[in-house]
């Protein structure tokens, strides 16, 4: 007989419980890093580390991220520093990832669709040895 102080559980409600309680903590979690992902604060930091890799101006135009698929940037704008000269134009550009991927830090692809790149040639710059602009074939 049981004694009115103790309460015997059965395992198989103690494992039900702590299902429960994982499966709600891995809810939670997947919820706030999708509304951190989806923040203003996420795409300023994606902004700064692309200008501080290309030492370029960068501003994307929309940003979508799925935690398990990858991360959407549309209208992606590079300009040189100081002028606003658009230097490349990026309307999509898809970056990859798998969950072993997130662990490790990488990108597993990056695709860029439908890029746009504008070059000015400097005066005095790509001339041939005569001073002559160089002709394409």
């Amino acid at each position: 007989m049981n004694s009115p102080g103790k309460v015997r559980r059965k395992p198989g409600k103690i494992l039900f419980i702590v299902v429960t309680i994982g499966v709600v903590l891995f809810i939670s979690l997947s919820v706030l890093l999708h509304l951190y992902l989806n923040s203003n604060s996420f795409r300023s930091l994606l902004e700064d580390t692309l200008e501080s890799r290309l030492e370029r101006s960068v501003t994307i135009g929309s940003l979508s991220v799925g935690l398990w698929s990858g991360v959407v940037m549309r209208a992606l704008v590079i300009t040189e520093h100081g002028s606003g000269d658009e230097f490349i134009i990026l309307p999509r550009v898809e970056a990859a990832w798998s969950i072993v991927d997130l662990i490790a830090r990488r990108i597993e692809r990056v695709t860029v669709i439908e890029p746009k790149i504008f070059l000015t040639l400097k005066e005095g710059s790509a001339t041939g040895a005569g001073g002559e602009r160089p002709s394409l074939p």
